[in-house]
């Protein structure tokens, strides 16, 4: 359920998820963070912090790791409509006012902040944060906007497991990977990066560069290898533009 207020009606009303709050509520039943929000209600000197990485449908960046999809664009914008309706969104600025005794903050505040940067950021995520007059932060990783290349690790090496044409893969320390379905290239995906997740920054980024993990997919088959995507992230001039109107980066 959703606890809402009315002006006209000012007692406690109980309203039915998915027969008041329709799509928005069944979208974020289906995230599972209306729970999450709901429970932090009980700890009120708390913010909540909502964290997305891509927004987007699967298929628009098939080589892109699906994985980071946090939200499809319409159930985006059906999570943001509830927690504006439901909940106070608040900015980095008001965050850290708060912290350093300048203000108080608002109940049930809930900052919003997107990693990496995607493309899909510009495309869907901050036109649905501006026209419900919700504030936001972006982490962006400097080095790569504007920068042409391959991109992130973890996409590189769903596209070269997606695009290969191995029935399997050999990776020390975790065996033979069989590739022969969507499932098993997923679970091999998983398994690589759980390693490589495990090991010191320096030989991760070894052990994911474009001759280790990703060269042995595509060993023997430049041609194909040169077919993986680069990189689409929101580029510099619209961060800038994006600053500009309210973005925290």
């Amino acid at each position: 359920e959703l606890v809402g207020h009315s002006e006209q009606r000012p007692q406690r009303s109980r309203i039915p998820m998915k027969s008041a709050a329709g799509i928005a509520a069944g979208a974020f039943a289906r995230s599972g963070l209306l729970g999450l929000l709901e429970a932090a209600d009980r700890n009120r000197d708390r913010v909540r912090v909502v964290a997305y990485h891509r927004v987007d449908e699967p298929e628009n960046e098939p080589d892109l790791d699906p994985g980071l999809i946090s939200a499809t664009p319409a159930d985006f914008r059906a999570q943001a409509e509830i927690i504006a309706r439901h909940y106070n969104a608040i900015s980095l600025g008001d965050l850290l006012a708060a912290h350093r005794g300048e203000a108080t903050l608002p109940p049930r505040a809930v900052l919003f902040t997107f990693d990496d940067g995607y493309a899909d950021f510009a495309e869907h995520i901050w036109p649905t944060l501006r026209s419900l007059g919700i504030p936001g932060v972006l982490f962006v990783p400097t080095a790569f906007p504007d920068t042409p290349g391959p991109g992130f690790w973890w996409d590189r090496l769903h596209a070269a497991l997606r695009r290969t044409d191995r029935t399997s893969l050999h990776i020390e320390e975790l065996g033979t990977l069989p590739l022969t379905n969507v499932e098993e290239r997923r679970a091999a995906h998983r398994a690589i990066r759980n390693r490589v997740k495990s090991l010191e920054h320096g030989a991760a980024n070894r052990d994911v560069s474009d001759d280790a993990v990703v060269g042995a997919v595509f060993v023997g088959d430049e041609p194909r290898r040169a077919q993986l995507v680069a990189l689409r992230l929101t580029p510099i001039v619209m961060l800038d533009r994006f600053q500009h109107d309210g973005l925290a980066i």
